[in-house]
């Protein structure tokens, strides 16, 4: 009888838990794919230094995926092995260039092979409030992820 009872309480307790920790993963996938897009500008960076050509985070229109780039021929063409190089973002995540992009049509940040990037901000965006914001500050800065209220500090 005490046995009924203890599993009793803990599926009580388990049913008032489920819906804030359903909260608690959605949110995990926002924070997890800004670290995500935070690592793929760093690997851009080190991608034009090393390759000794201007890199590109493209980002795609509809926020679903963010690729590197890198100009070959006057023309800039996707890094092979997507793994590394790519980005998809998870179902209810989308990923937006806050920053006016100098092709709206095909949003990018540019790396160049000195260590230097454009100044830009990064929105990624989850299912309700949730918002992590990827940004750099100056030239010669890292990508940093924050809240909105951090990345407007000076």
């Amino acid at each position: 009888m005490e046995l009924v009872l203890v599993l009793a309480v803990i599926a009580l307790m388990a049913g008032v838990a489920a819906p804030s920790l359903h909260r608690f993963v959605e949110s995990r996938a926002t924070v997890d794919t800004a670290f995500a897009v935070a690592a793929l500008s760093h690997r851009a960076r080190s991608c034009a230094q090393t390759l000794g050509a201007p890199c590109r985070l493209q980002v795609d229109v509809s926020g679903r995926a963010c690729w590197l780039t890198v100009l070959q021929g006057g023309a800039y063409v996707p890094i092979e092995d997507s793994g590394l190089f790519r980005l998809d973002a998870p179902d209810g995540v989308t990923v937006k260039l806050d920053s006016t992009p100098a092709d709206p049509n095909s949003p990018y940040v540019q790396f160049h092979p000195s260590g230097r990037c454009d100044i830009a901000t990064l929105a990624v965006r989850g299912r309700g409030d949730d918002v992590c914001l990827v940004s750099c500050r100056t030239p010669l800065g890292r990508f940093e992820v924050g809240s909105p209220g951090e990345a407007q500090a000076p």
